[in-house]
């Protein structure tokens, strides 16, 4: 009887730790400026300006795939809280509210400041690597309709990343641009997230960029929001 009792009441105790960790820890309002995100190249070496030229410009990404592991104890989940009212137009961006949740039963670092720009070192040349996390919409039963905002984050730049523990979530509102615009009266939208570390090489040439998806967290699923469509493809619904 004393173990029973004993059992129950270490078993309400961490109910009790878990329920007062589950708390909202930072609201980031992405509409209230822009992001800044580009990064800076270094100039050309002296011999470039000669007329013998370096080249043409480019950029390229490279992106790690990976399974998640269901036995790892890392979770998070992404709801989609608010789209604009119940009624929107797909072709001009949509002002959406995420909730970002740590589900698992461990802590997790994520990134939470909107301006990749601030994490390049002072010498543009230098590489450097950041975390980023993707919070997402798309259409159901249209793959290529989707649309994404990042925040950025890195252990030697204070404030910009966090530690998230379980129960605990980062509210974000957003405008977010469906990159193609389906024809519809109404349409649900799919929350998703992805987290990724990052490194950057940036040449007089261009920049070079390799993103890793962190699959040590898995995505809980989320219910899935339906709104109506004010206008498809430019003309108003009848």
């Amino acid at each position: 009887m004393a173990k029973a009792a004993a059992g129950l009441c270490l078993t309400l105790l961490c109910a009790l730790t878990a329920a007062a960790g589950a708390q909202e820890v930072q609201f980031i309002d992405l509409t209230a400026a822009p992001q800044r995100v580009e990064i800076r190249r270094p100039p050309p070496p002296p011999e470039s300006n000669t007329g013998h030229g370096i080249g043409a410009a480019h950029s390229s990404l490279s992106i790690g795939d990976c399974g998640s592991d269901v036995r790892d104890p890392h979770s998070a989940a992404v709801y989609l809280d608010g789209v604009d009212g119940r009624e929107i137009d797909p072709s001009a961006p949509i002002q959406a509210e995420f909730r970002f949740v740590n589900t698992g039963r461990l802590p997790i670092d994520i990134p939470v400041s909107p301006d990749r720009a601030d994490l390049q070192p002072p010498d543009p040349s230098a590489p450097f690597t950041y975390l980023s996390l993707a919070l997402a919409v798309g259409v159901r039963d249209a793959p290529g309709s989707i649309g994404y905002v990042e925040l950025y984050g890195a252990a030697d730049h204070n404030g910009t990343t966090r530690v998230l523990r379980p129960g605990e979530w980062i509210r974000i509102k957003a405008n977010v641009k469906l990159n193609s615009q389906p024809a519809c009266t109404s349409m649900t939208l799919m929350p998703a997230f992805w987290l990724r570390s990052n490194s950057v090489h940036a040449t007089p040439e261009g920049i070079d960029q390799r993103a890793d998806n962190i699959c040590s967290i898995n995505e809980t699923p989320t219910t899935p929001v339906t709104v109506l469509c004010r206008q498809a493809h430019g003309g108003s619904e009848k």
